[in-house]
């Protein structure tokens, strides 16, 4: 397969994108009998490195592909999704006040979650059109549709950003994860590190910290985060630890918090929709019918509850759906639901997803 994969990759770029991606997930359909048989850490390094030879999106001297967002675009979307008003004037007076308030507002308004992945129609065959119509409709994502608009809705602003990676603590691949950088929006030379696409509430994070930031509360979660090198680490903030937990950093102070989310700061990622694409489709592929946490085999979905300051955390794979609630003052409530409950719950309170969308994650998604 590896032979083939490269064969592929290296055939130049004469065969449209959607094409190569589609025979890409077709080989590793056809070869998921024997990529089933290596660890998980193994298929994904395989999987990555035929990402990248194949849209050379994270080759550093290729450009950035520009998302196709103009400013009218953003405008609209900015004050008919995100409730902004008067936006010019607020970044006129304030940059930083607005860059906080946009990525506070994507957080309220925009869930994260992977539904697009479980459409009827193929994830390679989705093209721009639609992945950009799902974001400014509200309708949201993960973090390769949320954090590159985003992006570019702050560029129509005059701010400076670039895309960085991202990992999990339990898997090291550094393209897992993309999120943004904004510089100067403080004064010059500061950065500020914008992760509104993942499951997680915080807000624009000042890297100017030395080993490890002060505490943060954001919504229901405590967190701070460590540098490491060339790396910061965003943590939670839990009450005991064993002392080689390798999932674990300790403060200053002894205190010990959990590792959510590794950000390698010294690695621009140019963005490319079709390499996200393909690499969540393959995964998918790879993994289907192992068990796997969402997005590869089940539903996430992670919002506000629309006129409220609740956020719900659902989660539905290995035949369950667990719906968690989280409060302000820290209290959280967990339940499980049925599927019909799901439907229903969806369709009343998220209006902004159609019947027929609904219906096809309902259907097709592998959990229930």
């Amino acid at each position: 397969m590896n032979q083939q994969l490269s064969s592929l990759a290296f055939a130049g770029n004469a065969m449209p994108a959607s094409d190569r991606l589609a025979e890409l997930v077709r080989m590793t359909q056809q070869s998921k009998e024997v990529t089933k048989q290596s660890s998980a850490s193994d298929t994904d390094e395989n999987v990555y490195r035929q990402m990248r030879e194949l849209t050379g999106s994270a080759r550093p001297e290729n450009s950035d592909v520009p998302y196709p967002l103009t400013k009218e675009e953003a405008l609209v979307f900015v004050e008919s999704k995100l409730k902004i008003t008067s936006a010019e004037t607020l970044v006129a007076d304030d940059r930083l006040k607005f860059l906080e308030l946009v990525v506070e507002k994507v957080k309220k308004f925009i869930p994260f979650t992977n539904m697009i992945h479980h459409l009827s129609k193929p994830m390679w065959e989705i093209d721009m059109d639609t992945l950009k119509d799902w974001m400014l409709s509200g309708k949201g994502g993960v973090c390769w549709m949320i954090n590159p608009v985003i992006k570019a809705l702050l560029e129509c602003f005059g701010y400076k950003a670039y895309n960085i990676p991202g990992y999990l603590p339990w898997g090291g691949i550094s393209d897992i994860h993309i999120c943004t950088i904004v510089e100067d929006a403080a004064y010059p030379g500061s950065r500020h590190l914008v992760d509104p696409g993942t499951q997680r509430d915080f807000a624009a994070v000042a890297l100017d910290f030395g080993a490890e930031s002060p505490e943060n509360r954001f919504h229901h979660t405590t967190m701070k985060f460590f540098r490491e090198g060339d790396k910061v680490t965003l943590c939670s903030q839990i009450k005991v630890a064993k002392p080689d937990d390798r999932y674990v950093i300790f403060d200053s102070s002894g205190n010990p918090w959990k590792r959510l989310l590794t950000y390698v700061l010294s690695e621009r990622r140019n963005w490319h929709p079709y390499y996200r694409i393909v690499q969540d489709q393959i995964r998918k592929i790879i993994l289907a019918g192992g068990q796997h946490d969402p997005p590869f085999n089940g539903l996430v979905f992670y919002a506000y509850l629309p006129g409220e300051e609740t956020v719900i955390h659902i989660l539905a794979f290995h035949d369950r759906i667990v719906e968690n609630r989280y409060y302000r003052d820290g209290t959280t409530r967990k339940s499980n639901l049925s599927k019909a409950a799901l439907l229903q719950f969806l369709s009343d309170r998220f209006p902004q997803y159609s019947g027929k969308e609904l219906s096809d994650v309902f259907q097709i998604c592998p959990f229930y």
